[in-house]
């Protein structure tokens, strides 16, 4: 299943919100210490009751106990956000009946903004373009009607089709013509990179506050950078070099390691 996260929780205005998440979210022993530690770095909020209700309000996290202590906890919208709006292991794990969806349209070129407007929310969804106007996805399609209605669509300009190719089907080849996975490999190839070179330096010297704060900004950047472009389709049609798992590997060892060196 797909967790998304509202467009307003990824944006720069809610960094110190992913700080903290990024922080917490693979914590194995989150303290009062551990929380005071990142929210000195948060210049954002007056106060800490006042980030830590921001988060609440946000959905984000929630109260939770350890060791007869409070402690913040992530909830799932939190989780999902930490990872970048989706979660990538839910996502590949998710059910899928190797059909797939096929989204074809014919708009005039006089309906430029509706044509516009429809790219977006397919784009925005991870269709895949199979050619000219026809655009894929393993899921089925849920919402249509109301886009089609917000953007004033004709229902007979817009047709969805299911099932799979004649003859014999290899979904991670179809995938891999579909989807911009050279983009999407470069991608995750430039954040394990990032966390490779990151995880050496950490085997020297315990980070400066200033420094660790640096490595939590550049890992969203990078894993946002990342997870954004990146269909996250089901582990059968994933094409044979698709580097999301062995990113998503490392980034948990980087987190984990970072929450050791902080303890």
């Amino acid at each position: 299943m797909k967790k998304r996260v509202p467009r307003h929780l990824r944006e720069a205005g809610y960094e110190a919100i992913f700080v903290l998440g990024g922080y917490l979210a693979l914590s194995l022993h989150p303290t009062q210490r551990n929380l005071d530690d990142i929210i000195r770095w948060i210049d954002e909020f007056k106060s800490r009751r006042e980030f830590l209700r921001k988060l609440e309000k946000r959905g984000l996290i929630e109260s939770g106990e350890h060791k007869g202590n409070w402690v913040p906890l992530l909830t799932d919208q939190g989780r999902a956000a930490f990872a970048g709006g989706r979660h990538p292991e839910a996502a590949w794990s998710r059910p899928w009946d190797g059909q797939w969806r096929l989204l074809t349209f014919d708009l005039p070129r006089s309906e430029a903004q509706a044509r516009m407007n429809l790219y977006r929310w397919l784009r925005r969804n991870h269709f895949g373009r199979l050619q000219g106007s026809v655009w894929m996805s393993p899921d089925p399609v849920s919402g249509l009607e109301d886009v089609m209605r917000g953007y004033e669509l004709d229902t007979s300009q817009v047709m969805v089709f299911e099932g799979t190719p004649a003859g014999r089907h290899d979904p991670r080849k179809l995938a891999s013509t579909t989807w911009d996975f050279a983009a999407v490999d470069a991608a995750y190839g430039a954040y394990i990179a990032f966390a490779e070179r990151t995880l050496r330096s950490l085997q020297k010297t315990a980070p400066m506050p200033s420094r660790f704060r640096d490595i939590l900004r550049t890992d969203r950047q990078l894993w946002w950078e990342a997870v954004n472009g990146d269909p996250l389709l089901p582990k059968a049609a994933h094409p044979t070099r698709y580097r999301g798992p062995a990113a998503w590997k490392v980034r948990n060892k980087l987190l984990k390691r970072l929450d050791s060196v902080r303890r």
